[in-house]
C-alpha cells in the first residue's frame, strides 16, 4: 500500500502531535435553550460541543460494544468502497474482532449511510432523539425516499478516521459520540481556504496520502507551519 509510510510506522518513528489547546466552547443540554444555541452558535457559525445530550437515550447503552453485538453480530455494515464502486460490507462481528486485534496503520472505518435502510440496524432509529436545537430542517420537506443520506453509523478503531473534507450540499450535520473518543480538525473559511488548499497535497511527501491518520500526523502539521499558525 504505503511502502514508506508503513516501514516509518513498524520502525516505531512515528510522527508525535503537536500539543495543542482546545478552545472549543463545552455547553451543557439542559441549561442551553434553543434561542441561545441560535443566536450564539448557528448564527455565529461558531462550533460548540454539546454535553449530556445522550444521557437519556437508550442507545447510550446499546450502542456500545456488547450491545452492538448481541443485537447485529451477524449483521453485514459498510466498511467501504471497490474501486468499481461496489460496497464492500463484513457482518458486525468480523468487524470488531478486526477492531479488537487488527494492527493496520490506517483502519478501516465503518460508515454505514442510510441507517434506516439497513435491513437489521433501521431499528437503532428508536435509541435516540434529536437534540431540540436542530427542528428547522428543511429536509423535512422532502419525502424520506428524496433526501440525500443523512442518517450515519460509524465505528473505528485508534487511527482510523475519514479525510479531511466539506460536508455535501451545505449541510450542517450533528454528531454523537457515545463510547471511546473522536479528534476533529475544523477550519473556519477565509481568504485562500479552499479545498484544494486544505487537502494539502501539495505538502505530501512520496508514499503519503490524505488519510486520516497521516493528515493528523504529517500533512496538518505542516500545513499550519506553511502559514504560520498556531
Amino acid at each position: 500500500m504505503l511502502a514508506e509510510a508503513q516501514k516509518c510506522y513498524k520502525n516505531n518513528q512515528r510522527v508525535n502531535l503537536p500539543d495543542f489547546q482546545d478552545t472549543i466552547e463545552r455547553v451543557q443540554y439542559n441549561s442551553l435553550s434553543e434561542n441561545d444555541f441560535i443566536d450564539r452558535f448557528e448564527f455565529g457559525s461558531m462550533p460548540c460541543i454539546i454535553q449530556g445530550v445522550s444521557d437519556n437515550w437508550p442507545g447510550r447503552e446499546s450502542w456500545k460494544m456488547k450491545g452492538l453485538l448481541d443485537r447485529f453480530a451477524n449483521s453485514r455494515f459498510k466498511i467501504g468502497e471497490s474501486d468499481s464502486g461496489r460496497k464492500l460490507k463484513v457482518t458486525l462481528k468480523q468487524y470488531m474482532e478486526y477492531v479488537l486485534y487488527g494492527r493496520d496503520d490506517s483502519p478501516l472505518y465503518l460508515f454505514e449511510s442510510s441507517l434506516e435502510e439497513h435491513p437489521e440496524a433501521h431499528t437503532m432509529q428508536n435509541d435516540y432523539e434529536k437534540p431540540k436545537y436542530f427542528n428547522n430542517n428543511l429536509f423535512r420537506l422532502l419525502r424520506e425516499e428524496d433526501m440525500p443520506p443523512h442518517r450515519w453509523f460509524l465505528i473505528g478503531p485508534k487511527r482510523s478516521g475519514s479525510e479531511i473534507h466539506q460536508d455535501p450540499l451545505g449541510t450542517s450535520a450533528w454528531n454523537t459520540s457515545i463510547q471511546g473518543h473522536k479528534r476533529w480538525i475544523l477550519i473556519p473559511p477565509g481568504p485562500g481556504i479552499t479545498k484544494k488548499f486544505v487537502r494539502g497535497k501539495h505538502l505530501m511527501q512520496k508514499g503519503e496520502d490524505d488519510e486520516a491518520i497521516q493528515y493528523f500526523d504529517f500533512i496538518w502539521p505542516r500545513l499550519k507551519a506553511a502559514e504560520g499558525h498556531p
